[in-house]
């Protein structure tokens, strides 16, 4: 009798993990449909960048990769770990996305390189313009954000 009812915690406890949604089986909807395109890559920027704004960290725990890292425009590198946290910040303030810049996708086998320019306003107020580069993988069937660069671009 007492192994029959652990046994029946133990399944409406997985059943309880398991049901918790999006953020266990990554079946959110920006993330079905991938095709090895460029198309699916600007898709797939654009889903990152809004999910950032709403502090979505449950999706961007799905598209970037465990080992993602990020060279920042100061040369300081960051981790999912630091992406996720700056993300969740932002979670509940109602940021807007503003018009993307135009992304530019470089496909290779299993690799592709998503990358565009554009101006940021620096802390003192100044407009810089800045390249930046998102680099993902393709595994499993879907795409993967695994390293990401900001470069800060000289005024011309």
């Amino acid at each position: 009798m007492a192994l029959r009812a652990i046994a029946s915690l133990v399944l409406m406890f997985a059943g309880t993990i398991y049901s918790t949604g999006q953020a266990n089986n990554c079946d959110f909807s920006q993330l079905r449909n991938q095709q090895r395109d460029a198309a699916t890559i600007q898709r797939l920027e654009t889903a990152w960048s809004e999910a950032f704004l709403r502090g979505d960290t449950a999706f961007m725990s799905c598209l970037l990769a465990p080992d993602y890292t990020e060279i920042m425009r100061s040369g300081e590198l960051k981790t999912l770990k630091d992406e996720l946290a700056v993300a969740e910040k932002n979670r509940g303030k109602g940021l807007k996305m503003s018009e993307l810049p135009r992304v530019r996708v470089l496909l290779h086998e299993n690799a592709a390189v998503a990358y565009s320019n554009e101006i940021v306003k620096n802390s003192d107020g100044k407009s810089q313009s800045r390249w930046y580069s998102d680099t993902y993988l393709w595994n499993d069937g879907r795409w993967h954000a695994f390293f990401a660069q900001q470069t800060v671009a000289e005024s011309r």
